[in-house]
């Protein structure tokens, strides 16, 4: 905590900033600040009141986090605003992450502290915890009103948490200017035991300042009041295009929002008497670009020990990366050490056709998702959902496979893939499904003459053109429609 009077400083000023390009919420192209500081130099003879408000997103995997804790080994918090008054260079405002605080929570805080009688003073303690708030967009409103009435408004817009903070301040709201920085790094020298506080660069994304200087609408008295301001303002939405890939593998897949989801059917075969084991979906992270060096994040492995005797089992690895603590950097050693958990026995032959169908990601809540769903031409379904503690991985370079074996799977393993797909920017978790041939209402298998029952609408459909249609059949004479075109008539 910074309880003392500040005696120096050492900030950038990069001058008063103009945004050339106007905000899109919905890309937000323009509405966030980039890796440099931003510093805004604002007039304040012609008003009796102004606030001002900014929305920020913790990400716990920018490199970022670990060139910090590198730079400053005894960190005390990352950089999210401050505001000075340029007549004293003291500071009005004051806004980091702690990360100081090492309880068996892993909770952060945001502290938030202001100037009085030439000392800060904490003002609010907001509990961040580095897994529930991971990703999430936090919003701050900072109000004065003339003379001495002050407001601070903390909105965690997914959860719905909103804390309003009303107080006064005996120092006069007459000044001629005021500067606000976000972003870079600081150092603090405070004059109690010449003490020397160093605060890191924010590892995540910060939305601009927008500036209030409707006076009516400067303190707010309730929290629907603030929620009605708030809905006429920029709110950032997560973006990106939902896109569907037939295909195997996507080797450089940027993460920008939503879940990944792997489907195929799936047919194995081994002709060696030993245990094979066999990664065949996964998503794999670039944890080391200068090493060109992946990191898996979810893995679904078969393994087949010796399944073709009844006393034997079977069954597949289902892993996703449960990181204890996301910060800072990921923990290599502990994938795989869940292996205990993660692994699933399986009843049925693996050499028969099954359907895949997995979902992995963040939803639009930014709650992490792994699901895993089979379906086996015996009519059994196997079914599994976890909801791992792991870190964000936003902007990450990622390498995705449905159906496809790991480049360092043992040989002996045959894998027959069918129908396989990668969908990825999925808003929202669903009911994972299988899918058919498009002919199928249900079926055994990837192929048109494996249908279990025949899709009814699609029959009475074709059935105008044709007098009696078999479900196996429909392949061929929707190819035969199409080619003589008479799908319109």
């Amino acid at each position: 905590m910074i309880g003392s009077y500040i005696r120096t400083a050492t900030f950038i000023l990069i001058g008063l900033i103009k945004s050339s390009i106007q905000c899109d919420s919905a890309t937000l192209q323009g509405c966030l600040l980039d890796d440099s500081i931003e510093t805004i130099k604002m007039p304040l003879l012609d008003y009796s009141a102004y606030g001002y408000g900014f929305w920020f997103q913790y990400l716990s995997t920018q490199t970022t986090l670990y060139e910090s804790l590198t730079t400053f080994p005894k960190i005390e918090g990352l950089l999210i605003l401050r505001e000075i008054n340029p007549d004293n260079s003291q500071y009005r405002v004051f806004f980091y992450q702690d990360w100081t605080n090492k309880n068996a929570n892993q909770e952060k805080y945001l502290y938030l502290q202001y100037q009085i009688d030439n000392q800060m003073i904490e003002l609010a303690k907001f509990v961040f915890d580095s897994f529930n708030f991971d990703g999430k967009w936090i919003h701050i409103q900072i109000s004065y009103q003339y003379p001495y009435q002050r407001q601070i408004v903390i909105y965690d817009i997914w959860n719905d948490n909103c804390q309003i903070i009303n107080y006064e301040s005996n120092s006069n709201l007459e000044m001629k200017e005021t500067i606000i920085t976000q972003g870079g790094e600081l150092k603090l020298q405070l004059n109690q035991n010449d003490e020397i506080k160093q605060f890191a660069y924010f590892p995540g994304r910060i939305s601009k300042v927008q500036f209030n200087f409707n006076k009516d609408y400067i303190i707010f008295n309730t929290v629907q009041q603030f929620r009605l301001f708030l809905d006429q303002q920029f709110i950032p939405q997560p973006y990106c295009q939902v896109n569907t890939y037939d295909v195997t593998s996507i080797s450089n897949y940027i993460y920008s929002y939503g879940l990944i989801q792997l489907e195929s059917w799936i047919k194995i075969d081994y002709n060696l008497n030993i245990n094979y084991s066999a990664s065949v979906f996964g998503v794999e992270i670039l944890f080391l670009p200068h090493l060109n060096s992946y990191q898996k994040i979810v893995d679904l492995q078969y393994c087949l020990l010796q399944a073709w005797t009844s006393d034997l089992a079977n069954g597949v690895y289902f892993q996703t990366f449960n990181q204890i603590d996301p910060d800072f950097y990921p923990n290599l050693h502990q994938y795989f050490d869940k292996s205990d958990i993660a692994f699933h026995t399986l009843k049925q032959d693996l050499r028969q056709w099954h359907y895949v169908s997995i979902l992995y990601g963040f939803d639009e809540q930014q709650v992490p998702v792994s699901n895993l769903k089979m379906w086996f031409s015996d009519g059994d379904i196997y079914d599994v959902q976890y909801h791992n503690r792991t870190y964000h991985f936003d902007g990450a370079n990622l390498k995705i496979r449905s159906g496809q074996l790991f480049s360092a799977a043992s040989d002996g393993m045959y894998i027959t893939t069918e129908s396989s797909k990668i969908t990825v920017c999925l808003p929202e978790s669903f009911i994972l499904m299988k899918k058919c041939h498009f002919s199928c209402l249900d079926c055994n298998g990837p192929y048109l003459d494996q249908c279990i029952s025949c899709d009814q609408k699609i029959s009475e459909f074709l059935s105008k053109f044709y007098l009696r249609i078999q479900c196996k059949e429909l392949n061929s004479i929707i190819i035969w429609i199409f080619s003589n075109q008479r799908i319109q008539q």
